[in-house]
């Protein structure tokens, strides 16, 4: 399992590989305002699941594939999300000043050559709402077919290997077969390489 650790205040990620057998006790870190390094999450094996654990809590959480999970910690917000560990053609792009990109496989800002589409993304005040452009073009949010949808950070959004979470001004998408490829100058890639001993 990867888990992509967004520290929203910060704006910054972190990106862990889990190991495939579920085995060990490992710490994400994070530096707080005396750029001092603290623990802050614990995760671990518990009964053949990954679960986590904040510092100051009793109580583990199971951590499950393709799931977002928000985590209060001080004045931070942190939001983990969950996906296979398998898919290393995940990348993670911004694109702060962009209010609307569209995805097909025409003269689109993200080309995906297996949707026949035009998958519209527009922002409206502080959200996002995904649009397509027919109703036979209806893709998957977090498991429902369905044509168009205000999206929530975290959603997760499947279009035929495609994999998109929504992260607010954030995007992280795979590249299935080497069939995708962002057009749009407006995005920037975010070099978060998967640390696997470092946890």
């Amino acid at each position: 399992m990867r888990l992509l650790i967004f520290f929203e205040t910060m704006h910054t990620y972190q990106v862990y590989s889990l190991p495939n057998v579920v085995d060990g006790n490992y710490w994400i870190s994070a530096y707080d305002e005396m750029g001092q390094k603290r623990n802050i999450l614990n995760v671990f094996a518990f009964n053949e699941h990954w679960v986590y654990q904040l510092e100051d809590s009793s109580e583990p959480i199971v951590l499950e594939v393709f799931q977002t999970y928000f985590i209060p910690y001080k004045d931070k917000k942190i939001k983990i999300f969950t996906m296979p560990l398998y898919d290393e053609t995940l990348e993670i792009f911004s694109f702060d000043t962009l209010t609307q990109f569209t995805l097909g496989n025409t003269n689109n800002d993200i080309f995906y050559e297996n949707y026949n589409g035009v998958l519209t993304f527009s922002k409206k005040a502080n959200s996002w709402i995904v649009q397509c452009d027919k109703p036979e073009h209806a893709i998957y949010i977090n498991g429902v077919f369905t044509a168009g949808k205000f999206l929530a950070i975290g959603d997760h959004l499947f279009i035929d290997g495609l994999n998109i979470y929504n992260m607010g001004n954030f995007l992280a998408i795979n590249n299935p077969n080497n069939k995708r490829k962002m057009n749009h100058p407006k995005f920037h890639a975010v070099i978060a390489p998967p640390l696997k001993e470092s946890l």
